[in-house]
């Protein structure tokens, strides 16, 4: 236990915090080139991530207040997991957009609003699904069935989709310089999904051989965000 504590103060005090700061930057650095929906949207990705970053960092901060107020720290651990789990759907609609210049914002308001809501049910209502507090010694433990439920969702939602896309995308650039920068942008996308997976898998299994290795392997979260800023994001 006091093993896997160390690990996430590592993760959330050290790791996060770099992360906060480089996105953070990649956002100051896509916005001041230009701002338009695509880059709002690309954007949109990378300050949900920061913001459920931040939250996170005040969850840890929060299991320090008083046994009366434990709510607290659980709600801003609720509302730190549904900003990061929420991030992905702005990647699929940026797609979307270099795909279909004609997509609408009617579209655009209505897959944001159906993924959002999703989440925010499986958050919610799952019985169990993420237990989180005093009695947990502050470590989430989400339920198999929790991660059953959302790996199904976000594969629909998210994975599918992106794979569609990428591939039509793929396929109609000729410029080898574009296909380049693209196939950069691909794995820069491939690695942050496989990110959103392992860290759902994390707070499930609770192994501790994987969560050491997991807590390794979860720092590609920085290269793989820029590699999506560096393969597209910077140049548009």
């Amino acid at each position: 236990m006091l093993h896997q504590i160390e690990t996430r103060i590592f993760g959330i005090f050290i790791i996060q915090p770099i992360v906060i700061l480089i996105f953070t930057y990649i956002v100051i650095r896509i916005l001041k080139r230009n701002r338009n929906l695509l880059t709002i949207t690309l954007s949109a990705f990378y300050i949900l991530i920061v913001a459920g970053f931040i939250f996170n960092i005040f969850f840890i901060m929060g299991t320090l207040l008083p046994v009366e107020l434990a709510l607290i720290p659980s709600i801003l651990y609720f509302i730190s997991s549904f900003l990061v789990i929420f991030s992905p759907i702005f990647l699929v609609i940026f797609l979307f957009l270099i795909k279909r210049q004609d997509f609408s914002s009617k579209s655009y308001i209505l897959l944001t609003s159906f993924y959002g809501l999703g989440c925010l049910l499986i958050i919610l209502l799952i019985p169990g699904g993420i237990d989180v507090g005093i009695h947990t010694n502050w470590i989430p433990k989400y339920s198999w069935m929790f991660l059953i439920i959302f790996y199904i969702f976000f594969s629909l939602i998210i994975v599918i989709p992106t794979i569609y896309l990428l591939t039509k995308l793929l396929m109609s650039f000729q410029d080898r310089d574009l296909r380049k920068k693209f196939f950069i942008f691909l794995i820069g996308i491939f690695s942050m999904l496989v990110i959103f997976y392992g860290l759902v898998l994390y707070n499930t299994w609770h192994d501790p051989t994987f969560r050491v290795i997991w807590s390794i392997v979860s720092l590609i979260v920085i290269p793989a965000g820029l590699l999506i800023y560096n393969g597209i994001g910077q140049n548009l």
